[in-house]
């Protein structure tokens, strides 16, 4: 009882504290930057890379998180956008708070303001007497405080909700009496340097990630309850959960293929031929067909040519299959015979790789659901399921995307292959498996594949045709490949868990485990080659993530045994610190998620 009263001034105290500060802290600046300034620069023209944004009569700039109720001092430097100077009107909320005159130089405009009950400031830049309605550039704006005012007390309970939930997860997470504290005390610093150094994109963006991070820790609850997941290895898988929660559903996060996707549900509601162009060696399209699962599930749930409704459940599709994936990897894991702790390793390590994130920038919906159905497969293959049970998960996977379904049939081709001369399986079980997954394949052949039997023999013919008549430009070294796979090892494995994944194949794969990780790796091995010698890129290295994860999953579980689980924890913080670099990056602009495609010849990452 003492600990927790202890804890709870902790929290207490913690939040007044970051209250306090928030009060004394005198200006900000908000300036226009294309990708902080977003959720302030309201309807205003895009970010010029001059430093600059257009305002209309439409626009507003929206300032949150100020002194609530307090008189407060502003200058912004705004000038004409048309060839000549513009008289300037800035309203101040409802009311007009400076008239005055630009020119094509930036003037810093100064005039006081005050702020509403919750601390924001509206203000808006209207040209009344220009010609056009853009006539007017804004670069920065900045807000002191002019005079007394009333402590931001509406903000005490996100503070203390926030510290709370920093204390309730490490205590959870078994981090003791003392590294809860901790936790606690970091949480306060991290409150307090946030809103001292950027507390109006801090503030807005606080509450989402609140909310985000109290969905994450409660995923993990229900998990580690249902799984026998380890506590601590459940908070790592959460972690990632949360900040994906905050990042991956952003509207200005791009996506790819988002809008391709969402036309594909529309086609199929439409009872239309699906299809994907992919490039041959001189670049020109290819048109192939593509398998109706993903769009078939999702049809019934968008309404016909409803193109934004389509790009928002693609979009939350691809989060929850990719969330979920660390998962399968688990399942996978136990029922190749891993121990408990080894499973949950693995479920992190897959969790941790940046490439779960990566797929949602990329876009490819299609070859989520593929993949992911895939795993199930494996599953049902690894857990002993009946020969029926095995051919529908196959069925379903083949009807997913046809670079997963051609991966997926030659990992159970080889693993049955491996698994029946290593004594792992009977061989007889292993014809079983083999027959099964070919009676999945004629399941999707009547379910869909006869209907375009046609194309496909016309793409297939093609790529033949093309071999034959340029040998040297299809069959040639492709050195930007293997540039963008050396960048994989970091940026879509995320090194520590490639690096433990490497130890684990050289230390020995454990009991059912070895054939089905070998079949995986000599799979992805013939993918990656086919990607650097011909034109067919088939995302190898999605395929490879989850044996690297399983066999990361391995080595950490030996370097627990062997007091090593430091090393280990610095592999998963390396690879999530990765992950949020990357997301970040992504999210303000500064990285296109075609540069970390392979199929794509825009290398190296930067220029």
């Amino acid at each position: 009882m003492r600990r927790l009263a202890a804890l709870a001034a902790a929290v207490a105290l913690g939040s007044l504290g970051v209250i306090a500060l928030d009060s004394a802290t005198r200006g900000v600046l908000i300036d226009a930057d294309g990708w902080l300034d977003r959720p302030f620069f309201r309807d205003f023209g895009p970010f010029q890379p001059e430093g600059f944004r257009i305002a209309s009569p439409r626009s507003e700039l929206v300032l949150v998180g100020l002194w609530p109720d307090r008189a407060v001092d502003v200058a912004a430097a705004v000038a004409s956008a048309l060839p000549k100077g513009q008289e300037v009107e800035v309203h101040a909320g409802r009311s007009v708070a400076l008239r005055s005159d630009v020119g094509g130089q930036y003037g810093v405009l100064r005039f006081t303001a005050r702020t509403d009950a919750d601390g924001a400031l509206h203000l808006r830049f209207l040209a009344p007497r220009a010609r056009a309605p853009e006539a007017l550039r804004v670069s920065w704006v900045r807000v002191q405080r002019a005079g007394p005012g009333p402590w931001p007390w509406r903000r005490a309970l996100l503070h203390a909700s926030m510290l709370a939930l920093a204390a309730l997860a490490a205590s959870w997470a078994g981090a003791g009496w003392r590294g809860t504290l901790a936790a606690v005390g970091l949480a306060a610093l991290a409150l307090a340097a946030g809103v001292w150094l950027a507390r109006v994109p801090f503030l807005f963006w606080l509450p989402r990630a609140l909310a985000c991070a109290a969905a994450g820790w409660l995923l993990a609850i229900a998990c580690a309850a249902a799984l026998r997941w380890p506590r601590a290895a459940a908070a790592w898988w959460g972690a990632v959960l949360a900040f994906r929660f905050f990042l991956l559903p952003l509207p200005d996060l791009g996506s790819i293929d988002l809008t391709f996707h969402a036309h594909n549900i529309e086609r199929f509601q439409r009872g239309e031929v699906l299809g994907s162009a992919v490039s041959d060696a001189t670049g020109q399209p290819v048109f192939i067909p593509y398998p109706p699962a993903l769009y078939a599930v999702l049809a019934p749930v968008v309404p016909l040519a409803d193109t934004a409704r389509g790009e928002a459940v693609v979009r939350w599709v691809m989060i929850v299959l990719e969330g979920t994936a660390p998962l399968l990897v688990l399942l996978i894991m136990r029922a190749a015979g891993a121990s408990e702790r080894a499973a949950a390793l693995a479920a992190v390590a897959a969790s941790v790789m940046p490439e779960g994130l990566l797929m949602v920038p990329k876009g490819i919906a299609a070859n989520v659901a593929g993949s992911w159905l895939g795993l199930v497969a494996v599953w049902a293959v690894m857990a002993r399921a009946s020969p029926p049970i095995v051919g529908g998960a196959m069925a379903l996977a083949y009807l997913g995307h046809p670079g997963s379904a051609a991966s997926l049939a030659g990992l159970v081709v080889v693993w049955a292959v491996l698994a029946a001369r290593s004594g792992v399986e009977a061989p007889r079980r292993a014809a079983l498996v083999v027959g099964a997954a070919a009676a999945g394949a004629l399941l999707a052949w009547l379910a869909y594949y006869r209907e375009v039997a046609a194309l496909t023999r016309e793409s297939l013919g093609y790529w033949g045709g093309e071999a034959g008549r340029s040998p040297t430009a299809f069959f040639r070294l492709r050195g930007v490949h293997l540039g963008k796979m050396a960048q994989d090892v970091a940026l879509k494995f995320g090194l520590g868990p490639f690096v433990l994944a490497v130890a684990g194949f050289v230390g020995g794969l454990p009991g059912r485990l070895r054939p089905l990780l070998q079949a995986w790796a000599l799979v992805a091995a013939a993918l990656a080659g086919f990607a650097v010698l011909t034109p067919f890129a088939l995302r190898f290295e999605y395929f490879a993530a989850p044996a690297l994860a399983m066999a990361a999953g391995v080595a950490a579980d030996r370097a627990y045994d062997r007091g090593r689980a430091a090393l280990v924890d610095a592999a998963w913080s390396i690879a999530l610190a990765l992950q949020v670099a990357v997301g970040l990056w992504l999210h303000s602009g500064g990285l296109d998620p075609i540069n970390l495609i392979i199929p794509s010849p825009r290398w190296p990452l930067v220029r």
